[in-house]
């Protein structure tokens, strides 16, 4: 299994969560040093693996991977091999909607830092109790339960060509936007179509679009004015230049107004 890479860390010397954009900037405005960055940056999910950071090259950006020497504990999904979209169709297709909204929205009080819910993970795996974990997904083959995790990416990050056609749980802060798009067919008939635009906010406090997903007739109810928090599986699309998020299966998106 190849070594995973982090768009994120947990850092001991903030006691928070710090983006790799972030680190990044202050990497590059402190002469390439790390700074209280160094020897700090874990596992943004279990906490327990170190990670180090990989200065950018001509070719590559920079990322945060685990060292060699520290792991992960038991009960985390970077643990276990990456899914693929055909895994992750059969998982979902085995589910029931309802099934599949608490898996979504386990989801996302996992990755928006719920600190009662990833507390608890945390202590009881620290104690090796048996941790369901949201972000791992899991089905049964030959007899034998087979156990998946899911890329992550926080839609605030950069999104680019190179994940084209892997699967992802995209997430995040985000404001919303429904395009419904009327037409007319070749038999005089009307219909309509919509998308969801979806605008993360940049380092300058920016609202921009970052991707959108198709959804047909769905019709999503949304302010405008008011911040979701997000998830979706799913992989996007740079087709036709701009980068279309496809959804695993529809009912893998959730979203909630941030209280």
């Amino acid at each position: 299994m190849s070594r995973k890479s982090f768009d994120e860390c947990y850092c001991t010397s903030m006691n928070d969560i710090a983006t790799l954009d972030y680190i990044v900037d202050f990497v590059e405005s402190h002469d390439g040093k790390l700074g209280n960055y160094e020897g700090s940056m874990f596992c943004p999910e279990c906490r327990s693996a170190e990670l180090s950071y990989v200065h950018k090259t001509s070719k590559k950006r920079a990322f945060l991977r685990r060292k060699s020497s520290s792991r992960h504990l038991p009960c985390c999904s970077y643990i276990h091999e990456y899914s693929s979209l055909k895994f992750s169709k059969e998982y979902y297709e085995s589910l029931t909607h309802e099934q599949i909204q608490d898996k979504m929205a386990s989801m996302m009080r996992s990755l928006l830092r719920d600190p009662l819910v990833n507390r608890e993970i945390v202590t009881q795996a620290n104690n090796y109790v048996e941790v369901d974990n949201p972000l791992i997904i899991e089905k049964e083959r030959n007899g034998q339960q087979i156990r998946r995790s899911l890329r992550r990416k926080k839609l605030s990050t950069w999104l680019n060509e190179e994940i084209v056609g892997e699967l992802y749980l995209f997430y995040g802060d985000v404001k919303l936007k429904v395009r419904r798009i009327e037409k007319i067919s070749k038999a005089g008939d009307s219909y309509f179509y919509c998308f969801l635009d979806i605008f993360c906010e940049n380092k300058n406090r920016e609202w921009k679009k970052k991707t959108r997903i198709y959804r047909g007739t769905i019709e999503d109810s949304i302010d405008e004015n008011q911040i979701y928090h997000f998830v979706a599986v799913g992989s996007l699309d740079f087709s036709n230049g701009f980068p279309i998020l496809e959804l695993s299966n529809k009912q893998s998106l959730l979203f909630k107004v941030v209280e």
